[in-house]
Formats: structure tokens, sequence, C-alpha cells
């Protein structure tokens, strides 16, 4: 608005507005299956509620499959059990370059909340389990663990 106001001559094509990449913010990667993986950096209660309202969006009805780590001292429950109500399963690992929150600590939060997780030993073991579930795959908590996935998938 401002720059049509100080250049009313020059067109802006802001209609839709772009939308700049952000790699980490809902990205979207589709597997050599045909099946999308969402990597996205939430770890607040904001932006994990924010994932899942775009979760639905996108991908209205289906299950998903979690692959899921935080760093330690997040407070990530209640954002995450918003996303636990699309998921069929959650795959809890730690993170590489920070402190995290114990696995099995989550794991087991995650089952007291009636949802299947099991415990995964790294990104790659977690992107294997993930490749078995059909639908939408979702890896978020922490961006230490959307960069070690990202790197382990290109």
């Amino acid at each position: 608005a401002c720059l049509s106001r100080l250049y009313p001559d020059l067109e802006f094509p802001l209609q839709p507005v772009p939308r700049p990449a952000l790699p980490g913010r809902c990205e979207v990667v589709i597997c050599p299956d045909g099946n999308p993986i969402i990597l996205d950096g939430a770890h607040t209660e904001g932006s994990m509620h924010s994932l899942a309202i775009e979760l639905e969006r996108k991908f209205p009805g289906q299950r998903t499959s979690i692959l899921f780590a935080t760093a330690s001292g997040k407070r990530w429950q209640e954002g995450l059990n918003c996303l636990l109500e699309k998921a069929d399963r959650v795959l809890v690992t730690g993170l590489a370059g920070t402190v995290a929150e114990s696995p099995e600590m989550v794991r087991e939060w995650i089952v007291s909340r009636g949802v299947s997780a099991e415990l995964v030993t790294d990104v790659r073991e977690g992107l294997r389990v993930l490749a078995d579930h059909p639908g939408p795959r979702v890896v978020t908590g922490s961006f230490y663990l959307v960069g070690e996935v990202r790197e382990a998938i290109r």
C-alpha cells in the first residue's frame, strides 16, 4: 500500500500476496512414494496450534504420523496435544546440537494421552519408520530436528 501510494504509476503484483519460501515452516516435500512429508520447526503452543490448523486445511480429515523431538525447557505439551488429535502414531527421538527433552519421558507423556508412540534412535531411523505410514508425515518440535531431516532427505 505504501509503495502504491508513493509510486502510483507502477504496478505491484500483490493479488495474491506473494509468500516467501520459509524452509522448515510448513515445508512440504513429496516422498518417492508420492506421500508428503511436512517439515515444521514448531516448538511452542502457538506454532504447533498453527501447524495443526494448516494440516487440516491442506490435508482435511487425513491422519498423520509424526516424528517429534523438542529442546529442553520448551512448553511443548499443550501444542503437541492439538497435533495428537490427527496422529495415528508418534515417533520420538533426541536432538543433535542442543539439549533435548528426554525422548523416553516425551514418549510416556504421549502414550498417557492414548496415542501410539515409539522411540527411534535417530533421524534416519525415524524417516525409515515414517515411510511405512500412508499419507501425510509430519516432522516437528524443533528446528534442530527439521534441519537434520532436511539434510538427510537431500
